[in-house]
């Protein structure tokens, strides 16, 4: 699902859960949109833009899928 698609009525929203493909020490992950959702990482960070232009925030979870 979209993040434009979320119900207008969340105030907050949670999107998870991101991988981490090289976890190697000290690293900061870096992001990788899975192609499924047919976006671009521009239009999903507009998506996220869209959100915050209505007051409204978004939470990126962080390696909780594989405990990272």
């Amino acid at each position: 699902m979209s993040l434009e698609a979320t119900n207008p009525m969340y105030n907050v929203v949670a999107v998870s859960f991101m991988k981490v493909y090289d976890i190697a020490e000290g690293r900061i992950p870096t992001f990788h949109l899975d192609p499924e959702t047919g976006l671009t990482k521009s239009q999903f960070i507009d998506q996220i833009k869209l959100l915050d232009d209505q007051g409204r925030a978004v939470i990126l979870a962080l390696c909780g899928a594989d405990a990272g």
